[in-house]
């Protein structure tokens, strides 16, 4: 079984081990259906503290960088050095829809910045803080806001998301939204998001996870759990299963609409 994405005019192949010596004919056919295509990598894997794919180029042009449109926006992207998935097109424009004018949306983990573009393209927030620690992600991702002429929405900063989160909070910044793409990690990160949680209101996380088929309920039920200690109310909008990741594990998301309970503190006391 071989499965790929297109991202730009670079597609991705993964496949099974026991046909890997088959991926220069696969490669081929590509490149013969896709006339768009102008490189064909192989992807090994996830690696290192990015998670960036390791990439073998097997046919067409040598380079990893490309340019991939998507509801209009450009966006650049080194597929060897930043993640991006065109498979979670339809959840940005999902998202996007979702913000109203004037609110503020913190997105944790932004990459190349998919879904602070979306959003301030397609919706009217007052400002979006978009965040990543990759240094190579934020340098396309300038490259993206300025391109898509959306400085005046999105402002970028580089870091680890703990860290600009509290930096925020210090700041006075509540959010009425927060985005949380970051595939196996992201759980350990809710507790830093309730500090952006406003007093009077309510806050939506937009949650993605990669998690075993078995225990996407029991993530669920986790997430109530733990913001169930920080005395915070919460609901679980919609839990969804994207895509599926491998054989055993998909890809998950999860509107979690959060408020802070009337005995509570401030979410400094956490």
């Amino acid at each position: 079984m071989v499965s790929y994405d297109i991202i730009g005019d670079i597609a991705i192949i993964k496949t099974r081990k026991e046909i890997l010596h088959q991926e220069k004919i696969i490669a081929e056919k590509i490149l013969q259906e896709h006339k768009n295509v102008k490189v064909v990598c192989l992807n090994r894997g996830v690696k290192g503290e990015f998670r960036t794919r390791d990439l073998e180029i097997i046919a067409g042009e040598k380079r990893t960088v490309t340019t991939h449109v998507e509801y209009g926006v450009k966006i650049e992207v080194d597929v060897g050095k930043c993640f991006f998935t065109p498979r979670l097109a339809y959840e940005r424009m999902r998202v996007a829809k979702q913000v109203k004018k004037d609110q503020i949306v913190v997105d944790m983990f932004t990459g190349v910045a998919p879904f602070a573009l979306i959003i301030a393209k397609y919706a009217n927030p007052k400002v979006i803080y978009a965040i990543d620690k990759n240094p190579h992600a934020i340098k396309f991702a300038y490259k993206n806001v300025s391109r898509n002429k959306l400085l005046h929405k999105i402002e970028l900063i580089e870091g680890d998301a703990k860290e600009v989160v509290k930096n925020l909070y210090k700041r006075g910044v509540k959010a009425d939204h927060v985005i949380m793409n970051l595939p196996f990690s992201a759980y350990t990160f809710l507790e830093d998001a309730l500090l952006l949680l406003p007093e009077d209101t309510t806050m939506m996380i937009h949650y993605y996870d990669i998690i075993d088929k078995e225990n996407v309920e029991d993530r669920a039920g986790q997430i109530e759990e733990t913001l169930l200690k920080r005395k915070v109310s919460t609901k679980i909008k919609n839990l969804r299963m994207i895509k599926t990741y491998s054989p055993r594990e998909v890809y998950i998301g999860i509107d979690i609409e959060v408020c802070r309970r009337s005995s509570a503190g401030r979410a400094g006391d956490l």
